[in-house]
This record gives C-alpha cells, structure tokens and sequence, in this order.
C-alpha cells in the first residue's frame, strides 16, 4: 500500500487540539465575562437582562471548569497511591 494516500492531517496533534480547545474557552469565557460586566453597570431591571447576566456567568463558570487543563490529584487518590507512607507502613 505504499501509493495510497495517508488519510487525516499530519499536521494535527493532541496538544494542537488541546490548545485550540483551551484558546476557544479561554476567549468564550472572556465574552462571557464581559456581558456580565456590562450588564452589572447597566443594574438593568428587566428579568430577561438579569437572567441573561446570571447565565452568562453560568456559562464562564462552565467553560472554565470543564477544560482540559491539567488538574491536581485529589487527596484521596494521592493518600491512596501505591508510594503513600501509609501504604507503605501497613505493607511491613
């Protein structure tokens, strides 16, 4: 099969897909962030703007916390690794 044609882009990686997807949150969360921001100055008084701000917020708030990046290990798995000193103890 060397004449056929390699199939998807080499040019596309996990990292390059993990930066475009953290770039597009990054800048939703930003926009988002600024509705709020101008929809506070305006103290609008009408219940559609108001829950417009509130999900605007939402919707930051989700963006940011559903990300990619990398996060810290919870206690209780740091506390449960096979390395822990408690481990270690109950193993002697």
């Amino acid at each position: 099969m060397a004449g056929l044609p390699q199939r998807g882009s080499a040019g596309v990686h996990d990292i390059g897909l993990t930066a475009l997807d953290l770039g597009l949150r990054g800048a939703a969360s930003g926009l988002f962030t600024m509705i709020v921001l101008v929809l506070i100055r305006l103290r609008p008084a009408n219940a559609l703007a108001i829950l417009g701000l509130v999900m605007s917020a939402g919707g930051a708030g989700f963006a940011i916390a559903t990300s990619a990046a990398p996060r810290r290990r919870s206690l209780r798995k740091a506390s449960s690794s096979p390395a822990s000193p408690a481990r270690r103890a109950s193993a002697r």
